[in-house]
C-alpha cells in the first residue's frame, strides 16, 4: 500500500479566531480512491504556530497485479487534491461551508474558517511525506534506490549553528554499510555452519538497515535535538511505524539467534559496531559525538529507556516499543498482509526536495510505485 499527506501553507482557524491545537478531520473527498483534509500546525519564526491545512491520501494497492495501473490512480488523487487545494485558495476568507461539491465536511468542517488574511501565505511549494509498506526481503534494493533519490543536504561547518540534523543520503548509506557488515558474517556462518539462505540473508539485511535508522534517529535527536529544537522524527529517512517486536517475528530463527548473539558479544557487540556507524562524520564536518548509551530516552508512556537499551530492543525485538513514544506525532501501524507477503509500514521522511512541486509530487509518487513493486517481487 501507498499513501502521501500533502502539507500546505493555507491557515485556518475556529470561527473566534483562535487556531487548533493538533489534528481536526475537516472534510473527506467523496471520490474514491480519495483523501481527507486535516488541520496540522505550522511553526513561526517567534515560537509560535497557527493551523494549517494538509491533505491525507487513502491508502492505495501498488503492487503485484495493481502495477503499474497504479500509477494514474495516484497521479488522479494528486490531480483533485490538486483541484481542491487550488479552490480553498481562491475562496478567500471565510466558512469552508459552499465548497462541497466534491467534499463532506464535518462538524469542524462546518465551523472552520479560512484565514488567508493571516499574512501565511502559498509558497507556492508543498511539504510532503510518503507511506508505503515493504517486506524485509525487498528493503535493501527500495533502500539502495531511495538514497541514490535522497537529497544532499549541506549543512553549515559551525555544528552550534545547525537548525536540525538530517543525514538523508549519509544515513542510507551507513545503513547499507552497517547490514552489510553484519550480513557477510551471518552469511558465511564464521562458526562452521553452510551458508545461509540468500532470502534469508536479504531479510537480515533489511531489518539491520531499518533498525539503524531508528536508532541512529534517537542518538542523533540525544546529541542535536534539543537545543537544535527538533523532534526525533525528523532526524531519520525511513520511519518505522511499526514497533520492532513485530517486525522481528518476520525474520527466519537462524536471523533471530545470530541477533541475540551479536547483541550479546562480549568481545564486540553488535550495539558497539552500529556507534561507531553512528559517529562517523559526514564528509566535510569533523567526528560528531560519541554514541551516548547511556543517555535517556523520555517515552512518553511506560518506563524510560537508555540509548543502549532501545538499541537492544530494537535489534532483537525482545520486547515492545510503541514508536510514537520514542518519536512522536504519529500513529502506529502494525505489520499487515497484502497478497502473499508480510509488510511493514514506514514513512518516508526524506526523499527529493523538502518543499516539493505539484509536479515533484507526480514523479515521486510513480517512481515509488515501481520501487515498491520491485521490492515485493523481491521480498
Amino acid at each position: 500500500m501507498l499513501g502521501f499527506e500533502i502539507e500546505v501553507d493555507l491557515a485556518v482557524s475556529q470561527q473566534d479566531g483562535t487556531f487548533y491545537n493538533g489534528e481536526h478531520t475537516l472534510a473527506i473527498s467523496t471520490i474514491a480512491p480519495g483523501f481527507k483534509i486535516v488541520t496540522d500546525n505550522r511553526p513561526l519564526d517567534d515560537d509560535s504556530s497557527y493551523s494549517n491545512l494538509e491533505f491525507v491520501s487513502e491508502a492505495v494497492n501498488v503492487v503485484g497485479g495493481a502495477y503499474p495501473g497504479c500509477i494514474a490512480v495516484v497521479h488522479g488523487q494528486v490531480g483533485e487534491i490538486k483541484r481542491v487545494n487550488t479552490v480553498l485558495y481562491q475562496a478567500g476568507p471565510g466558512s469552508l461551508a459552499g465548497l462541497e461539491d466534491t467534499l463532506k465536511l464535518t462538524p469542524y468542517g462546518s465551523t472552520t474558517v479560512l484565514r488567508p488574511d493571516t499574512g501565511y501565505v502559498e509558497t507556492g511549494t508543498l511539504v510532503v511525506h510518503y507511506s508505503v509498506g515493504l517486506p524485509l526481503g525487498g528493503m535493501p534494493a527500495f533502500f539502495k534506490r531511495l538514497s541514490e533519490a535522497a537529497p544532499v543536504l549541506f549543512l553549515p561547518k559551525d555544528e552550534d549553528r545547525r537548525p536540525a540534523l538530517i543525514r538523508d543520503r549519509f544515513s542510507l548509506r551507513q545503513a547499507q554499510a552497517f547490514a552489510a557488515r553484519e550480513c557477510q558474517d551471518f552469511a558465511e556462518n564464521r562458526h562452521g555452519a553452510p551458508a545461509r539462505d540468500p532470502r534469508t540473508v536479504s531479510q537480515l539485511e533489511g531489518y539491520l538497515q531499518l533498525a539503524y535508522m531508528q536508532i541512529c534517529a534517537v542518538a542523533d535527536g540525544l546529541d542535536y535535538g534539543a537545543s537544535a529544537g527538533t523532534i526525533v522524527k525528523n532526524l531519520t529517512a525511513v520511519l518505522c511505524r511499526s514497533s520492532f517486536d513485530k517486525v522481528a517475528l518476520l525474520l527466519p530463527p537462524a536471523a533471530l539467534g545470530f541477533l541475540a548473539r551479536r547483541v550479546d558479544d562480549p568481545q564486540h557487540s553488535i550495539i558497539d559496531v552500529l556507534a561507531q556507524f553512528q559517529a562517523s562524520p559526514e564528509p566535510g564536518f569533523t567526528r560528531r559525538h560519541a554514541f551516548r548509551g547511556d543517555a535517556v530516552i523520555a517515552t512518553v508512556r511506560g518506563k524510560d529507556l537508555t540509548l543502549r537499551e532501545y538499541a537492544r530492543l530494537v535489534l532483537t525485538g525482545q520486547s515492545r516499543v510503541d514508536p510514537e513514544d520514542v518519536f512522536g506525532g504519529m500513529r502506529e501501524i502494525t505489520v499487515h498482509a497484502e497478497l502473499s507477503s508480510l509488510l511493514v509500514p514506514m514513512e518516508l521522511r526524506s526523499l527529493g526536495n523538502e518543499r516539493k512541486s505539484w509536479t515533484d509530487v507526480r514523479v515521486e509518487l510513480g517512481n515509488l510505485c515501481t520501487w515498491a513493486d520491485e521490492a515485493f517481487r523481491l521480498g
